[in-house]
């Protein structure tokens, strides 16, 4: 580097300031002995011509590349059956598109028939999965022993042949994060045992990192060890571990927040007069708010320190406690925090308890009576859509539906925002929500087109719409003629997308 930077300042005071016979004596041999061989007319020759030599030498490496005389040894007879030509047809668009979600369908579905790739496609496939570590688990199972013979050959395709467990000693920091997120998708207990083992070796950050990963997939026997995160020596984990404690029924934790909260609500009956639920405010809370990190004053000016407190605790509880104290559904309890003016301002606490817990009946219940208190503003929206995910199928269909057609849905939300809310719910759409969703999205966007930044997230939605929307693209299509080119352009390419994700199971049968 330091005889490039020699290079470059000659180049900026010219060739008559430099010393180019001290400069050529300090490179390697191979350059000396080139340079001798040449017969320059004057400096400024002499300059290109060493340049011409240094530059290309340091590209390669400081070193001209040399080949093994030793013959390398053949590929191994394959035993499993390649996947049919018909079958790879739709992979050289992928492959073309560069459609990550499509590819990984196509890996998928090669190695559920226990099929593996054409050697022609092994290159490109190696190097989109070289710093890609879920492609390369997926590569893994449908490439065969030519595959792993040819990423033996390179030094940056090889560890993805190392066992797991190799991978997880040897690795760097990002492709480990890489492999515990697929992991703990894919193989949860041998993630948790690999991450166990070195826990007290990752730093902080990455500490955070697996920890937020794992989040999503916690079960009871995991309780044990992240009971143990409650004294990690980094807050941010140890803040992070609280709600995971919290949702597990048998972590000391919730059985804390159970046995020192359970008599929080009480519900009184008078004559004659349904139940109300009141707040017992008499109770001491200092111990268990101070266990779980709260505060203990009021940071809110409508709510006193013991009532902000309960704000505290009725946001972290599980639902499912109130419905076994008062002996009340989700429904009338709810509803009574939304109209009764005492209640009312824990009634947010509810939004958030749903949320943390997970909890499919009180969602349900929340999305049926909150609504129908006649605001609708942004943040209610945003409050419903945040449950939304936890209903029914049939339940997210018909709010989707209604909160769509809103004529004043472009009004709160962009086109951005609206197709990141579809893409949560990747379930399998129906034909008919698929094509309402796009009428609506037609109605409402098609007018002002599809900026560049909102393109992907809308062909995201190809992954998500039922195939059978192929069958109204002439019908979209004319609707957009009259419309900017570059909603016709991504409409166009939506249904190419949704065409070209459907020929994937189809070219696997031909």
């Amino acid at each position: 580097m330091e005889r490039i930077d020699e290079l470059l300042k000659a180049a900026l005071l010219g060739s008559e300031k430099v010393d180019l016979a001290s400069m050529r004596n300090r490179l390697p041999d191979e350059i000396q002995q080139q340079q001798a061989q040449l017969s320059p007319g004057d400096a400024e020759e002499a300059f290109l011509q060493l340049s011409a030599s240094v530059l290309p030498y340091y590209r390669a490496g400081q070193a001209f590349p040399t080949m093994d005389s030793a013959p390398l040894a053949l590929a191994p007879e394959e035993e499993a059956a390649y996947a049919s030509e018909a079958a790879h047809q739709p992979l050289a668009i992928i492959l073309a598109d560069r459609r990550r979600p499509l590819l990984i369908a196509w890996l998928e579905e090669c190695a559920r028939r226990s099929l593996i790739v054409l050697p022609p496609f092994l290159p490109t496939l190696l190097a989109l999965g070289q710093d890609d570590v879920a492609l390369q688990m997926q590569l893994a199972a449908v490439m065969g022993q030519r595959g792993a013979w040819l990423a033996g050959l390179n030094e940056a395709w090889r560890p993805m042949l190392a066992p797991v467990a190799e991978r997880w000693e040897t690795e760097k920091s990002a492709p480990r994060k890489q492999l515990f997120r697929y992991l703990i998708r894919h193989r949860p207990s041998q993630a948790k045992a690999l991450l166990q083992a070195t826990w007290k070796e990752e730093n902080a950050a990455d500490r955070f990192e697996f920890l937020d990963a794992w989040a999503e997939h916690v079960v009871s026997d995991d309780v044990p060890f992240l009971e143990t995160l409650l004294a990690d020596r980094s807050q941010k984990v140890r803040e992070r571990v609280l709600p995971l404690l919290l949702r597990q029924p048998n972590s000391s934790l919730a059985q804390a927040v159970r046995q020192q909260c359970g008599s929080l609500l009480i519900a009184r009956k008078k004559l004659l007069a349904k139940k109300t639920i009141e707040v017992n405010l008499a109770l001491d809370l200092l111990p268990i708010v101070e266990r779980l990190g709260l505060e203990k004053e009021s940071l809110q000016k409508a709510l006193s320190d013991q009532e902000y407190r309960v704000y505290q605790l009725l946001a972290l509880a599980d639902p499912k406690l109130w419905e076994d104290t008062l002996r009340m559904p989700p429904g009338k309890i709810l509803q009574q925090f939304a109209d009764d003016k005492a209640l009312n301002k824990y009634a947010d606490c509810f939004s958030a308890a749903i949320r943390l817990h997970q909890n499919h009946d009180w969602a349900e219940a929340w999305l049926t009576i909150l609504p129908s208190s006649g605001r609708r503003d942004k943040s209610l929206i945003n409050n419903l859509l945040h449950h939304l995910h936890l209903a029914p199928h049939e339940t997210i269909v018909a709010t989707l539906t209604a909160l769509l057609k809103r004529p004043s849905w472009t009004d709160l939300y962009t086109a951005n925002e609206t197709f990141d809310l579809l893409a949560r719910y990747d379930f399998a759409w129906s034909p008919e929500f698929s094509k309402m969703v796009l009428q609506e999205i037609h109605r409402a966007y098609a007018i002002r087109g599809i900026q560049y930044y909102e393109t992907d997230k809308f062909l995201a939605l190809a992954y998500v719409l039922h195939p059978s929307i192929s069958r109204y693209q002439e019908e979209f299509l004319s609707a957009a003629a009259k419309k900017p080119e570059n909603w016709s352009s991504a409409l166009r390419e939506l249904f190419r997308i949704v065409d070209l994700k459907t020929s994937i199971s189809t070219a696997f049968n031909t």
